[in-house]
């Protein structure tokens, strides 16, 4: 008998371990051959070589090269040269997903460490999910595809290294498993594995993606209602403090960005979020039943006869769910309505909730469009919440199967459709093609920056044309965003002036010199010490021939170019001296978003901030136009003091000219008005003051026309 029973526990204990083996081994194997990472040689090129999957390489190189550390302010020696690159005003609360490639990284390299990662985020999705399902007490069989359909869902695919924040959901299961366990009415204690499990995950959540954890939050909050309405203070502690774990960890890190904020001032411009973009990004629910791209040619084509080609919002169409999500999705909604038919609404699973309030929230027009209207803007991609919403109803799903079908043949048949629902999911397999175009852009880029690593100086700098703000600005004809981030990705120390945050006066100079004539540019660069240029072609219209041709005909050589680049050799002076910063405008309070050509003042009282980044006082002169719609009379302050007044009449332009000594750091401009604020009338509703004309940037100077 005790024979028996211990061979029974070692049966029990190597099944244990046997299906998240070969649930992990399975999606390693699958996720390889549909990626086309089946040599050793394909593990050293990285998933993509474009757009936002350059941004993610470069900010895990600035961690590989130990330029940047966690919580700690972010100057990028290597970039925005011959400063440093400011990368504090651009919050990025998942930095340790770009810490841990580039740590990485410094064993495998930087490429090979972004592939292990992506992989990572797909079978820590799978195993995630199968330790929620199996702590549910759900089958292993109907647990075990819903994990496969999880870990290699359509989500995952789409955003894959380029939005990698996003790709990483691996923890969504373990949150909403938490949401239901504070959400009982049994008080949820924080004792015991349970417990640290919570404050473990709900950790996490604040160190990864905002949209996870901002979803996490709400449904914390849910709970806090309940319990707050119940009057249980007992069940209200244990939520509070997930909640505030969550929130807290986000705090620390965001730091940087928050002190940074509140020595310089905000920087309205780093990250642009506008109420249209709410609209343009939001949930559109047929967009969870359609995709815009698939294997079966007549599924795609009927998506796009009858959704995609005919809508006039457009947005990512990555909100696709599969199959297995659909009739997971119908399946819950309908046991829920069934519940409230019958007026069994203490039946209704959470899981119903949640969904119903993501779909509320999320879509065009939903709750988040009027927080939106508010002034909250941050959270533009609610068709992020698709992958939430798979999570819910594919939990759910293993629940009912469970319950419902808990007989050898409902699990044999699961496990036997995971081939459809592979089928249905998976993209089209890299073609060898394509892997080797992307093995031999990368050659080319890696080559270029080899040959001008050898040829500058240690610590040369290089100056790249044209002129790219960062980040997320449009193509330059057909440079793409990002695309002066690649020699970068190659070389160790070489410093390149691309890089730093824009909305900075350390990103504006960049934008003046441009503006000189080839000698002069060529001049100036060589005086502030930089060793040669590069000249991107795909960001000219002539391929970038006049400017090569005009800074060679100044006595300038080219040294090597590639298809796309060209870098010619400058002769940098012996004693360089560093470009004079502009000095930087800010729109702070009272102020509409950018308008192409002007700003219009929503307020009474609109300020600017005027900062001087050098270390002495500056003499500038500032000017600047306004436009009203009715009579007025606008004060102009100065730190607080009177420096003027303006008569306005509807029609005539008022200017204004003023000399001042502007000291290291932030002088603060207010423009106030004496009258209520009228609206323009037609379509425009929104009341306003004033028009601002958009300001042309000199050497201290700022003016306005």
């Amino acid at each position: 008998m005790v024979n028996y029973l211990s061979h029974k526990h070692y049966v029990k204990r190597a099944n244990h371990i046997a299906w998240p083996a070969i649930l992990a081994l399975f999606i390693v194997f699958v996720w390889c051959i549909v990626n086309g990472l089946t040599s050793f040689q394909a593990w050293t090129v990285p998933l993509a070589y474009d757009g936002d999957a350059l941004l993610v390489l470069a900010n895990a190189k600035a961690y590989l090269d130990g330029d940047i550390t966690l919580l700690l302010p972010k100057w990028v020696a290597h970039l925005n040269a011959p400063f440093s690159a400011n990368w504090n005003d651009w919050p990025i609360a998942e930095e340790v997903i770009y810490a841990i490639i580039g740590w990485l990284g410094r064993l495998t390299g930087l490429f090979t460490a972004s592939n292990l990662v992506v992989l990572s985020c797909h079978v820590f999705a799978g195993l995630s999910f199968w330790a929620v399902g199996r702590a549910l007490g759900c089958c292993r069989e109907y647990v075990f595809l819903g994990a496969m359909a999880y870990a290699l869902s359509p989500y995952a695919f789409s955003r894959g290294l380029g939005h990698l924040v996003l790709t990483m959901y691996w923890h969504l299961p373990w949150l909403i498993l938490i949401s239901w366990r504070v959400m009982r009415d049994k008080p949820f204690t924080l004792e015991g594995k349970q417990g640290y499990v919570a404050i473990a995950v709900s950790a996490l959540a604040g160190m990864l993606n905002p949209y996870y954890c901002w979803i996490y939050i709400q449904f914390l909050g849910f709970a806090l209602l309940k319990h707050w309405l119940r009057r249980d203070a007992r069940a209200f502690k244990g939520p509070a403090i997930l909640l505030s774990i969550s929130i807290g960890i986000f705090f620390i890190f965001n730091l940087d960005t928050l002190w940074h904020t509140f020595l310089a001032g905000k920087n309205l411009v780093a990250v642009e979020r506008n109420l249209a973009a709410l609209e343009l990004y939001g949930l559109k629910l047929p967009e969870l039943f359609l995709p815009l791209r698939h294997r079966w040619q007549a599924f795609e084509d009927f998506s796009g006869r009858n959704y995609f080609s005919r809508i006039l919002i457009k947005g990512e169409g990555t909100a696709y769910i599969g199959i297995i999500g659909v009739g997971a999705f119908f399946w819950l909604v309908g046991v829920g309505l069934f519940r409230i038919l019958k007026k069994e609404n203490d039946k209704i699973p959470t899981a119903w909730w949640q969904v119903v309030w993501i779909i509320s929230y999320s879509l065009i027009g939903g709750t988040n469009l009027v927080l939106g209207s508010l002034g909250l803007v941050l959270f533009r991609g609610t068709n992020r919440y698709s992958i939430v919403i798979l999570t819910l109803v594919l939990i759910s799903l293993a629940q009912i199967l469970s319950k419902r079908c808990p007989g050898n043949i409902g699990r044999s048949i699961a496990i036997l459709i995971i081939p459809l629902v592979l089928w249905d999911q998976l993209p089209s397999i890299v073609s060898a093609e394509t892997r080797a175009a992307t093995i031999k852009n990368i050659e080319i880029d890696r080559q270029f920056a080899k040959k001008i690593e050898e040829s500058l100086p240690a610590g040369g700098m290089v100056f790249q044309l044209p002129i790219m703000d960062y980040p997320e600005v449009p193509p330059i004809e057909k440079m793409g965003d990002y695309e002066h981030f690649r020699p970068y990705l190659f070389t160790s120390d070489l410093h390149y002036s691309y890089g730093t945050t824009k909305g900075r006066p350390d990103a504006i100079w960049q934008h003046e010199i441009y503006k000189s004539s080839p000698d002069q540019l060529v001049k100036d660069l060589e005086n502030y010490g930089f060793s040669a240029i590069i000249v991107n072609r795909k960001g000219y219209a002539d391929g970038g021939n006049k400017m090569i041709n005009e800074i060679i005909s100044v006595g300038r050589n080219i040294f090597t170019e590639n298809p796309d680049m060209v870098l010619i050799n400058l002769t940098p002076v012996g004693l360089p001296v560093f470009p004079i910063l502009p000095l930087g405008i800010q729109f702070k309070d009272g102020w509409s978003s950018s308008e192409g050509g002007h700003r219009w003042a929503i307020s009474q009282r609109a300020t600017i901030i005027l900062n001087n980044p050098g270390k002495t006082t500056e003499n500038a002169t500032i000017s600047f136009s306004l436009h009203g719609l009715r009579p007025q009379k606008i004060d102009i302050l100065i730190n607080r003091e009177k420096e003027g007044q303006i008569f306005l009449q509807p029609g005539n332009d008022a200017s204004f000219v003023k000399k001042l000594s502007i000291p290291p750091g932030n002088t603060l401009l207010e423009i106030i008005s004496d009258t209520r604020p009228e609206s323009p009338g037609g379509d425009d509703m929104r009341k306003q003051y004033c028009n601002y004309w958009k300001k042309k940037h000199a050497q201290h100077s700022i003016n306005s026309c």
